[in-house]
């Protein structure tokens, strides 16, 4: 794939010449812009094939596939976008007001706010295969909560939905399909109940310790259960500090140790 006549590599090298020290940040501007506006085409893309999907009566599993893809796609590209909006800040010296939460909220979820009602729109529907899209847009908000404040995406309205995809893992009828999808939510649990406000906590912990007391030892999902449990109980290894007035976590670690 090229782009203008470029090796897609290439965008991601900032350039630097001699007589402008400073034009390396603004081809890393450049790349952000990119980036910026394949969002805003996949998020519009994902808003039209939801509501699609949900129209139709019998499940297409092509359309579902495409969604699917599209949605990892966002995924990496947003990744790859907060990552050069940071290394813009620390090889640049920009400042946080060019490229930090004010401007994403500007540049970028103004658009992704849109998978929001996306994910309500998937949240009434019963079929399997609407949890595991809700999944993958709860690992996106996940991915954006650690370097945006929670003014556009409230922080106890994302406990509030993870809360709410542990909950419906339990009944899942095609538990392959949740084995599959449901890891890389369980992993981000930790830095999750340790950033979000005490009054947040209480039925995500909850729903954490139903899930994990409902896993079977075979389950795939065991060992990230345990990995999520072992930063909870063992912070000093983890990195991952909780306070003392933590709400319930003491109740929550017995629970755990007494599955264990």
């Amino acid at each position: 794939l090229q782009v203008q006549n470029r090796p897609m590599g290439e965008l991601w090298k900032p350039t630097l010449d001699e007589d402008n020290p400073g034009s390396g940040a603004f081809a890393t501007s450049d790349v952000l812009m990119k980036l910026q506006n394949l969002i805003r085409i996949l998020v519009n893309s994902i808003e039209v094939s939801a509501s699609e999907i949900c129209a139709k009566p019998a499940n297409d599993a092509q359309s579902s596939e495409a969604l699917l893809s599209a949605l990892h796609c966002l995924h990496l590209i947003c990744t790859t976008f907060i990552h050069e909006a940071k290394k813009s800040q620390m090889e640049f010296g920009r400042s946080k007001t060019q490229f930090g939460s004010d401007w994403l909220n500007s540049s970028v979820l103004v658009y992704l706010k849109k998978l929001w009602g996306v994910k309500c729109l998937f949240h009434e529907k019963g079929d399997d295969r609407f949890f595991v899209f809700n999944l993958k847009i709860a690992e996106l908000f996940l991915c954006l909560s650690t370097c945006v404040d929670d003014t556009m995406f409230p922080a106890e309205e994302l406990c509030q939905f993870v809360s709410s995809l542990f909950a419906k893992s339990k009944v899942l009828r095609n538990k392959d399909l949740m084995e599959t999808h449901l890891s890389p939510l369980i992993t981000c649990i930790p830095g999750l109940i340790a950033s979000c406000a005490d009054d947040s906590k209480g039925y995500l912990l909850e729903a954490f310790t139903d899930a994990f007391r409902d896993s079977k030892v075979d389950c795939k999902l065991m060992l990230p259960y345990l990995d999520a449990v072992r930063e909870m109980l063992l912070p000093e290894k983890s990195g991952i500090w909780f306070t003392e007035i933590d709400l319930g976590l003491s109740e929550y670690r017995s629970a755990w140790i007494s599955e264990l």
